[in-house]
């Protein structure tokens, strides 16, 4: 889930240097419900709907800054708990 919102947000980056504002604000989106959906996997917190979990972590009104903010906190609390972002499959697959 996390990389899914690393990579829509990186992209959001790049449509909105191209001025592909539409694209860029649907890649928005797609960051800021997988930033949404880490922050409920971390804290175990069930939400109703995409909209609800988007809503209730406050990532709603959230802009390229503060989900790129979210998403750079959310690697490091992965790396803390042993599940860095940055590592390999073995890694990650060994307890």
């Amino acid at each position: 889930a996390w990389y899914r919102g690393y990579a829509a947000h990186a992209r959001a980056a790049k449509l909105a240097e191209w001025y592909e504002t539409d694209q860029a604000l649907l890649m928005l989106g797609e960051a800021r419900l997988a930033a949404a959906t880490v922050n409920g996997l971390l804290a175990r917190t069930y939400f109703r709907d995409p909209g609800d979990a988007v809503r209730r972590t406050g990532l709603a009104g959230a802009d390229m800054t503060e989900v790129g903010a979210v998403l750079t906190r959310q690697a490091e609390e992965l790396a803390a708990r042993g599940r860095p972002v940055d590592g390999t499959v073995d890694e990650l697959l060994t307890p």
